[in-house]
């Protein structure tokens, strides 16, 4: 269900995700997770070198974002692009031990993926017939007003991004509203894992 709906919603330099994984968010958890570390400790050479790819990295999305030549399908290339990029350099600057820190976070968070795989599985498995319809509703309105959203060439891309974020908490309620309580605790551990294999601010 992530999965499909992230293939359907997506909006030019927004970060909207309208599935459950969003609706995991408003959600309490308790879910005990392997978390990863805060990231290795920089030098002031390190992180004055990190700051400038970052920055020229941020100046390079901005304008693929702000293309309006490209397609959709084309900018996204270009960002994935853009992002093994940006990993190649940010890599480079770091020592062996810090490379093999980042490693062990990746693992962790591969582990992490994986298991919130696993359980939006059970969860879209435990849907009813009548959830999955109210769900698949929200969907393909939600993705229609993204479509119409990105179609907008009138635009600029904090504008999307503020747009974008009024329709995913709409999302979010509607979404949350259909749940059961099993359902919905099972969703609580998605966030939790997402919490915990998500990067803190660079030190």
């Amino acid at each position: 269900m992530i999965n499909s709906l992230r293939k359907n919603i997506a909006a030019v330099g927004v970060v909207a995700s309208l599935a459950l994984l969003s609706v995991a968010a408003t959600l309490p958890t308790s879910a005990a997770v392997q978390k990863i570390s805060n990231g290795p400790i920089l030098t002031v050479k390190e992180k004055t070198a990190l700051q400038a790819i970052l920055a020229t990295t941020q100046i390079q999305a901005k304008g693929i974002g702000n293309n309006k030549a490209l397609s959709l399908a084309e900018k996204q290339s270009k960002f994935k692009a853009l992002y093994v990029s940006y990993q190649a350099k940010r890599l480079a600057v770091l020592t062996p031990a810090q490379r093999q820190e980042v490693a062990d976070n990746q693992k962790i968070i591969n582990s992490g993926l994986a298991s919130m795989r696993a359980i939006d599985a059970k969860i879209k498995a435990s849907l009813t017939a009548t959830q999955k319809a109210k769900l698949k509703a929200i969907s393909v309105s939600a993705n229609t007003r993204i479509q119409k959203l990105i179609a907008d060439k009138s635009l600029t891309v904090p504008v999307k991004q503020v747009q974008a974020g009024s329709i995913q908490r709409s999302v979010q309620a509607q979404m949350t509203a259909i749940l059961t309580p099993a359902q919905r605790a099972e969703v609580a551990q998605i966030n939790a894992i997402h919490k915990a294999i998500t990067p803190l601010p660079a030190n």
